[in-house]
C-alpha cells in the first residue's frame, strides 16, 4: 500500500510534463544528447533503448536532469511505442564504450536504472551492458545491488556487441553494434520507428 501512494504522489508532482514549456530547456538539452534514445525494436517488436553513458559523461549531464528527462521518456515510449496486450515492455541497451573503470558515473547510471525499476516496474524486458572492460563489469556488476530481485534477473552482461544480433534483426541494429542500421549521430528524439516501410510512432 505504502508503494502506491508513493508512486501517486510521484505521479502527481511530475505530470503532465510539457517539453514546450518556455522553461524546458534543460528537457531539451536532455533529449538532443543522445546519451538515452530509441534505436528501432527487437525481433518480438519490443523498443530499444539505448543508454549511451559516454555521452553522460561528456556532457556532464547532471542527476535531477537525468531523472526529469527519463521520466517523460519513459512515458512517453509507454504511451507512444508500446501496444497494450502485445507489446508491454522494452529491451534496454547499457553501452559502456570509451567508459573507464575512473571514470564510471555510477551514481547517474544508477538514477536512471533504479528510478526505472521503481517507478516503471515491469516494463523492461531485458538490460544487455555492452563494450566494459574487464575491470569496469566488475564495478558496473555493484548497481545491481540497488535494484530489486526481479529486476536483477534481467540484467545480462554480453562479451561483445554483435551478441545483440541474437535478439535485434540487423536491420534495425546500428552498425556499431553489428548490424546494417546506419549510426544515429542525430535527431535523437522523438524517435524515427520507421521499419520495413512502416511508421509505428503513432
Amino acid at each position: 500500500m505504502a508503494a502506491l501512494f508513493e508512486h501517486w504522489e510521484w505521479k502527481n508532482k511530475l505530470f503532465p510534463m510539457n517539453p514546450e514549456a518556455s522553461d524546458a530547456g534543460n528537457w531539451w538539452r536532455c533529449a538532443n544528447l543522445g546519451f538515452l534514445y530509441v534505436a528501432k525494436r527487437d525481433k518480438k517488436g519490443r523498443p530499444v533503448l539505448i543508454m549511451n553513458v559516454e555521452r553522460i559523461i561528456q556532457n556532464n549531464v547532471l542527476i535531477d536532469d537525468l531523472i526529469m528527462f527519463t521520466n517523460y521518456f519513459f512515458s512517453f515510449v509507454i504511451e507512444k511505442l508500446l501496444v497494450p496486450g502485445l507489446v508491454e515492455c522494452w529491451t534496454m541497451v547499457v553501452d559502456l564504450n570509451n567508459v573507464g573503470i575512473s571514470n564510471i558515473p555510477l551514481n547517474n547510471v544508477k538514477a536512471i536504472i533504479s528510478n526505472g525499476s521503481k517507478f516503471f516496474k515491469g516494463r523492461m524486458f531485458r538490460q544487455y551492458t555492452i563494450n566494459a572492460g574487464w575491470v569496469v563489469r566488475k564495478a558496473f556488476g555493484g548497481i545491481s545491488a540497488f535494484l530489486d530481485e526481479f529486476t536483477q534477473q534481467k540484467l545480462n552482461m554480453l562479451s561483445e556487441a554483435k551478441e545483440l544480433l541474437t535478439h535485434v534483426d540487423a536491420d534495425n541494429l546500428e552498425v556499431k553494434y553489428g548490424g546494417r542500421l546506419p549510426n544515429i549521430n542525430q535527431n535523437f528524439f522523438p524517435p524515427n520507428m520507421e521499419i520495413k516501410g512502416q511508421h509505428l510512432l503513432t
